[in-house]
């Protein structure tokens, strides 16, 4: 077992587990109320954190999840805004439309 202070002693509203990188190896991923998704490998080390907004003010993480299209994963993200983050490797991107078309 381990512990990882994830959001400076913020409260973690969702968590999510999915390999996303391939390795056979499942990444975690926490949403929390510091406004930050954070994914973390199974030894509990801080791979990279997700903050949407640059500003001051950061509205809170509420949920998080991975899907895929066309056998890609997307980790979605969501906060108390109306907005819907997506792919944390372009950081800042908003959820395109035909993302959960089939």
């Amino acid at each position: 077992m381990w512990r990882t202070d994830v959001g400076h002693g913020s409260m973690n509203h969702d968590l999510w587990c999915a390999d996303i990188d391939s390795d056979g190896k499942q990444e975690i991923f926490a949403a929390n109320a510091s406004g930050r998704v954070v994914c973390l490998d199974l030894k509990g080390n801080i791979k990279w954190t997700f903050t949407p907004y640059d500003g001051v003010h950061r509205t809170p993480m509420y949920s998080v999840c991975v899907v895929k299209k066309e056998n890609k994963p997307y980790v979605v993200c969501g906060d108390f805004s109306t907005d819907c983050c997506r792919d944390w490797k372009t950081r800042t991107e908003t959820l395109e439309q035909g993302l959960f078309q089939g």
